[in-house]
């Protein structure tokens, strides 16, 4: 089950999770929408009791986009990305 999912099965969780989380509510909802940050999956897993898993909040596997977006290639070799420029 996604976060979204798991704050809309009962009332006042967003806040409890808020709360629980130190932040706001608003960053809850940010959550929701557009993904928990990587250094909060631990922690929302264990509040929400393991019913939102790490898999359930890991980000899309089809990222980049397939319609294209820009990317820089991280594990590209720097010598490669001199020769290129």
């Amino acid at each position: 089950m996604n976060l979204a999912e798991w704050l809309a099965k009962e009332s006042g969780r967003m806040t409890a999770m808020a709360e629980h989380m130190g932040v706001n509510k608003t960053a809850v909802w940010g959550w929701k929408v557009h993904g928990v940050p990587a250094a909060r999956m631990k922690a929302v897993r264990d509040f929400t009791g393991g019913e939102v898993t790490l898999e359930d909040m890991v980000p899309d596997p089809a990222w980049p986009h397939p319609a294209g977006r820009p990317v820089i290639d991280v594990a590209r070799p720097v010598a490669a990305v001199k020769e290129a420029a």
